[in-house]
């Protein structure tokens, strides 16, 4: 009787292949592009201390309140406005006021995002646009040209001053 040859099957050559994974991680995440977050820059208040709270006294003519509908329509001061119209009341108003200026935000809790965050826009186009003339006025230049140390000191003059107004629906809840 013949004995029969075992055929061994040929097997892989495995060695590299922690390497090639190693080097295929690192291409894919140099080469990957991350998102960064987005959205709005806003710095928030610390928390406050009940015993640091401090009732200030705010004259009525340095206000300028802007409320937001449910319906997604604003007004300012109590009149109906358009993204525009507030866009140039608000630089007309930061722009008189000064420093001693405040904008009070009021939205309703069902009042669409897309109205929220344009009204935010318009805001902060309102700052850039009163900022850029107060820079033409005191630099004779655009904020854009003017050196760090000029933009903070418009940005001292003209400071970021709103203060947004949370109502409770009912139950509780912002």
């Amino acid at each position: 009787m013949k004995r029969r040859k075992r055929h061994s099957i040929p097997g892989l050559n495995a060695t590299s292949t922690a390497d090639i994974s190693f080097m295929l991680l690192i291409f894919f995440l140099i080469a990957t592009s991350i998102d960064a977050d987005k959205g709005l820059r806003r710095q928030l208040p610390p928390p406050e201390d009940e015993e640091r709270q401090v009732q200030a006294d705010v004259n009525r003519d340095d206000v300028l309140t802007v409320s937001l509908a449910a319906d997604g329509s604003m007004t300012a001061n109590d009149e109906t406005v358009t993204e525009e119209q507030l866009r140039v009341l608000a630089t007309n108003f930061i722009s008189s006021v000064g420093k001693k200026h405040i904008i009070a935000i009021e939205a309703h809790p069902d009042s669409p995002y897309e109205s929220y965050f344009k009204m935010q826009n318009m805001l902060s186009m309102a700052y850039a646009d009163a900022r850029d003339s107060k820079a033409r006025q005191q630099f004779g230049k655009a904020m854009a040209q003017c050196t760090i140390e000029q933009q903070e000191a418009i940005s001292e003059q003209l400071p970021w001053r709103v203060a947004e107004n949370y109502h409770e629906q009912e139950g509780g809840e912002p």
